[in-house]
């Protein structure tokens, strides 16, 4: 192979590279119910690389928040707008009464979560998800929920 025909692959390779690295994730939101809670909880902890899903209320701004590994599940609830500081007792409460471990934790930007790990199945930590939904934001086990992932879901 000659040398300029190396030289435009290798250019053409690190802009490709850079592109991907740069652009951003497209992320992808579904309407369903609490009962997809638990494969699509599997699907992130299978995942190999660094995904997030949030499972909200549908028409409401109630969610949580997961990322995940291939044996355990960080749940974040963001203590950011006025509306989720006036749940922080609610999470502690719901968090003690499950035997959860929450710790604050702070952004980058200053800004509050209160984070737990949870070791376990798919289907153990979605059921911690259900008990955490129900109880901090009084959700009924036939509420829609709004599904957002940055991976295919």
């Amino acid at each position: 192979m000659s040398h300029p025909i190396l030289t435009t692959l290798i250019v053409t390779l690190g802009v490709l590279v850079f592109a991907w690295l740069v652009w951003p994730r497209r992320t992808h939101r579904i309407r369903g119910t609490v009962a997809e809670l638990e494969p699509r909880i599997s699907h992130l902890m299978r995942s190999g690389r660094q995904t997030f899903l949030i499972v909200g209320i549908a028409d409401t701004k109630d969610f949580l928040q997961l990322t995940a590994a291939l044996n355990s599940a960080q749940i974040d609830f963001p203590l950011i707008t006025d509306r989720q500081r006036e749940l922080e007792p609610r999470i502690r409460e719901a968090g003690a009464e499950l035997r959860l471990d929450f710790r604050e934790t702070r952004g980058s930007d200053g800004s509050r979560f209160l984070d737990c790990e949870l070791r376990g199945t798919p289907a153990e930590i979605a059921q911690v998800c259900r008990q955490l939904l129900s109880r901090v934001f009084t959700m009924s086990e036939d509420a829609p929920l709004a599904y957002e992932s940055d991976a295919v879901i």
